[in-house]
């Protein structure tokens, strides 16, 4: 059994201290002209002057517990607040010694990963370079559609005032419920002007100057000389680079594919206690998913309606007790991995890393919108366990996939 620890606080103020704070809530309420209800308040109150204090607990247990795993926000459990404060929070943990016992290395696996060849990189960037996509001028259509790239100006006016202006900005136009201009420029014409208020009685002034489409093409050495890439030179050199770039992904959803399937297998004979507040408020959550139409539990609307003798309702119960044990497994192997191993991570990974994300040809799909060497050290560090446990099985195929994946060491 994998055992969770908990430290817990207890926040309390006598009824004359959280008078004196929720008082001070309502006079900042009158001051703004507001009108709350005593409910309101007393939330208020407690998010202006309770919540820094669960942080600044949450924050100090971590820094004193670094090295265990953190597996849920603080629990908090409200035991007074109206004429008084009295509220327990709990912070929950696996202690590194309770992840010692993740038995990942003797797993009876039957996996067998696909290392990419050359016939399978031919085959992906011949599907590639047949619909490539480019971004060009619309020229056969003067109708804003979905999808266009419009350049616009705009200026709003409020009381005969404007309150902004923009020249030559380049909008989506994609469909909302809402009010958006990315909305109303469907349908219009490209050189046409308009005007239309929002919801705020604001008038939008909007002149449409061009648009771009996305269409796909084959990519050849003739039609490459018509693309703005700037990272690389040719059709020869454009495949390189893909090549490159792919395995280094690819190999990342191989090393994920195999930890899914491990734990898949460790979970057979491991048991996870997560106390009875985290399991309380998963299941709440799968419940509520599951009570929709088409849902499990599609013909009840409370948990003490549930029925055991109910295949459905007993699927349920199974299939929520493996999908909590099975995603926390999913967080804790990699970290009790980092525990054991603590991978070395230099700045030419991270340099490496931020490479293959800031990629001319793989920007668009990254996560990183600019460079953080913290989560690139993270996401490398995670990525380096996972090798680890792929490693100890296949211990060949690692060689290959650590090339793949860029790294120094």
């Amino acid at each position: 059994m994998i055992n969770y620890s908990k430290i817990n606080k207890k926040i309390k103020m006598e009824p004359d201290e959280w008078k004196k704070y929720k008082n001070k809530t309502l006079i900042a309420t009158i001051k703004s002209g507001q009108k709350k209800s005593p409910d309101q308040i007393t939330y208020e109150t407690l998010d202006t002057f309770v919540t820094p204090l669960i942080n600044d607990f949450e924050y100090k247990t971590r820094v004193e517990k670094n090295d265990c795993f953190f597996f849920s926000e603080p629990i908090i459990n409200v035991n007074n607040i109206n004429d008084a404060l009295d509220i327990d929070v709990d912070i929950c943990f696996f202690e590194p010694q309770e992840l010692q016992k993740i038995n990942w290395k003797n797993a009876k696996i039957d996996f067998k990963p696909h290392i990419f060849n050359q016939k399978d990189l031919d085959e992906t960037f011949a599907s590639f370079a047949s619909n490539y996509p480019v971004i060009v001028d619309v020229k056969d259509r003067e109708i804003i559609q979905q999808g266009d790239i419009v350049q616009l100006d705009f200026t709003i006016t409020h009381q005969k005032q404007v309150i902004k202006e923009e020249k030559n900005l380049s909008l989506k136009a994609q469909k909302s419920d809402n009010f958006s201009i990315n909305n109303e420029i469907i349908g219009k014409k490209i050189g046409e002007s308009f005007g239309v208020n929002d919801p705020e009685n604001r008038y939008w002034n909007i002149t449409i100057h061009s648009a771009k489409e996305q269409k796909n093409i084959e990519l050849n050495d003739e039609s490459f000389k018509e693309l703005d890439v700037k990272s690389v030179d040719s059709v020869a050199k454009m495949r390189e680079e893909f090549e490159k770039l792919m395995l280094k992904d690819i190999t990342g959803n191989v090393l994920y594919d195999f930890l899914l399937h491990l734990s898949s297998k460790i979970i057979q004979d491991t048991e996870i206690n997560l106390g009875e507040e985290f399991t309380n408020n998963f299941f709440a959550a799968e419940f509520k998913q599951n009570i929709q139409e088409g849902g499990l539990l599609q013909d009840i609307s409370k948990p003490e309606q549930l029925n055991m003798e109910n295949k459905l309702h007993k699927r349920f119960i199974e299939e929520t007790n493996y999908k909590m044990k099975f995603d926390m497994l999913l967080k804790i192997i990699p970290f009790a991995i980092k525990l054991e191993y603590n991978p070395h991570i230099s700045q030419q990974d991270i340099d490496r890393e931020w490479e293959f994300n800031n990629h001319e040809l793989n920007r668009d799909k990254s996560p990183f919108k600019q460079r953080d060497d913290k989560q690139l050290s993270l996401l490398i560090e995670y990525q380096k366990c996972l090798l680890i446990i792929f490693e100890h099985y296949f211990p060949q195929e690692a060689k290959i996939l650590k090339k793949r994946l860029w790294f120094t060491e």
